[in-house]
């Protein structure tokens, strides 16, 4: 059985103390995994597959396209920019070198790195290819389907 619990107050602390005593007294072995700070929020997932979507229509409205080397023509294969491809070799790739020992998802950052990931890919856009591409704004994604 694995659960996971969010402690944040007097209440939740008590409960999962509770719990844990629960289940030592019912199992005799537990192993508790700790981990401070909040994750991303859904809120902040929405923001990132818009800075995703938003990057991808900039990258494809300046002309810059994804290239694959093609085995079969031996030649490149100029496709355009889409969120998923930018999500994947953009995003996804700054956050697996700027945080190496956490898994190749949005889900293992932490509210304070969604930023970090994205002040990074915002710099890089705007010195190498002259875009200038803002974090979506609380405004901007309210009522946006991730």
């Amino acid at each position: 059985m694995q659960q996971e619990l969010t402690i944040n107050s007097d209440a939740t602390l008590g409960k999962a103390t509770r719990l844990i005593n629960e289940l030592y007294t019912d199992k005799k072995f537990l192993t508790v995994s700790v981990s401070t700070g909040r994750t991303r929020t859904s809120q902040q997932n929405k923001a990132i597959h818009k800075f995703c979507r938003m990057i991808a229509e900039s990258c494809n409205d300046a002309g810059y396209e994804y290239t694959i080397k093609s085995l079969l023509a031996n030649k490149a294969i100029m496709l355009p920019w889409t969120w998923e491809r930018v999500k994947d070799v953009i995003w996804l790739e700054v956050q697996s070198a700027m945080y190496p020992d956490k898994k190749r998802s949005t889900t293992a950052l932490k509210s304070d790195e969604v930023t970090q990931v994205a002040d990074v890919i915002i710099r890089h856009l705007a010195a190498e290819l002259n875009l200038n591409v803002p974090f979506p704004s609380k405004e901007e994604i309210d009522g946006y389907k991730a």
